[in-house]
């Protein structure tokens, strides 16, 4: 997948913009505040229909105006098509594809995959397992057709049983009615992932190496206890009535972590800040590539000040791991001042843009 222009109009401090972005390495430079971020934004909008972060849409629209639209020419498996985004401050987001409005998001979505990694990428090992999980089933919901319908599947069948375990007519005694549905999309969604991360993690082992040798680092998934139709319903039955006593389902999908560890210990607890945000580049990395070589086609990866918190021999390896990627990457920084953009684009073909107070150009 891989976005070739951008025309922006009255998107944050954006008034009137376009950008053409090479089909490998993007890096857009500039001072904090100047609209780096925002550019990425509109790339991400643009792709999903959905901004980086939950919140109002009309708080993007640029100051004075009475809404914003992005206009892009983006290429999927097949293409190119163009998709329009609209948005007014009184009415909902319009979204069309080749002058044909799409009602579903998730088809866009699923059509132009695109990865964000933002400032807070250390949640992915600092924050809850539910990050962790996410990030996973993100690529599974590209990867396996079948992959949403289970995940909600799933999700009602666990809301129906811890609403029946918190109700006057549970009995211990008697049958449990979403036993099976539970297990039946639990055991699914638990080897969808298993068998994800067994592919994923020797690409993620050698993307880590190459970046920085120091690390060490590798992943392994620890499920949450459904991995067979007979294991999910036997311990079903046994916990049983301690799941009564604290209302909720101890054990399926919902439980499962990703675990980061090397030599020394989790990598949350032994790594630097700057380190781990390595780690998570690597791993948003790794799931690309094993997403591309599934589809047919690599996802776009956005990172949001690529390389803060990093050493320039950090930075320069991820680069050029990158560059072997094949797919689109767009990084911003305000770092602009480091001599390496130069060399990634002397070396790796990148195209280098510099922001400025709204205005984007060409460095």
């Amino acid at each position: 997948m891989r976005l070739e222009d951008l025309r922006i109009e009255n998107y944050r401090n954006l008034a009137k913009e376009e950008i053409s972005f090479s089909r490998g390495l993007n890096f857009i430079l500039g001072p904090n505040g100047a609209g780096k971020s925002s550019v990425l934004e509109a790339f991400y909008l643009v792709c999903t229909a959905r901004p980086f972060l939950s919140g109002r849409l009309e708080r993007y629209i640029h100051r004075g105006q009475s809404g914003f639209s992005l206009f892009s020419k983006l290429w999927g498996s097949v293409g190119p098509h163009s998709v329009l985004v609209e948005k007014k401050k009184t009415k909902a987001l319009k979204v069309s594809m080749d002058d044909k409005p799409i009602d579903r998001n998730s088809a866009l979505f699923r059509m132009f995959p695109v990865q964000s990694i933002l400032p807070s990428a250390a949640d992915l090992l600092l924050g809850p397992p539910s990050i962790r999980r996410s990030q996973l089933d993100w690529v599974l919901f590209h990867v396996e057709p079948d992959f949403l319908v289970t995940a909600h599947q799933y999700k009602k069948a666990l809301k129906q049983r811890n609403f029946w375990l918190r109700s006057s007519s549970f009995s211990v005694t008697s049958p449990d009615p979403w036993a099976d549905p539970l297990v039946n999309a639990g055991v699914a969604i638990e080897a969808w992932r298993s068998a994800a991360i067994d592919v994923i993690k020797p690409i993620f082992s050698e993307i880590v190496d190459g970046v920085d040798e120091r690390l060490v680092c590798t992943v392994a998934y620890r499920d949450g206890g459904m991995l067979s139709r007979g294991e999910g319903l036997a311990s079903l039955a046994a916990r049983r009535s301690s799941d009564r006593l604290i209302g909720a389902t101890a054990l399926g999908p919902q439980r499962a972590d990703l675990l980061f560890t090397n030599s020394l210990g989790p990598c949350s607890e032994v790594l630097s800040r700057g380190q781990v945000k390595t780690v998570s580049a690597c791993w948003a990395l790794a799931c690309s590539i094993f997403l591309g070589g599934k589809i047919g086609s690599q996802p776009a990866l956005l990172f949001d000040e690529i390389g803060a918190d990093w050493d320039s021999v950090t930075l320069s390896g991820f680069i050029s791991r990158a560059a072997q990627f094949g797919g689109q990457v767009v990084g911003t920084s305000s770092n602009w001042e480091y001599t390496g953009w130069e060399e990634a684009s002397e070396r790796h073909g990148a195209a280098l843009f510099h922001v400025e107070q709204g205005k984007i150009g060409v460095r």
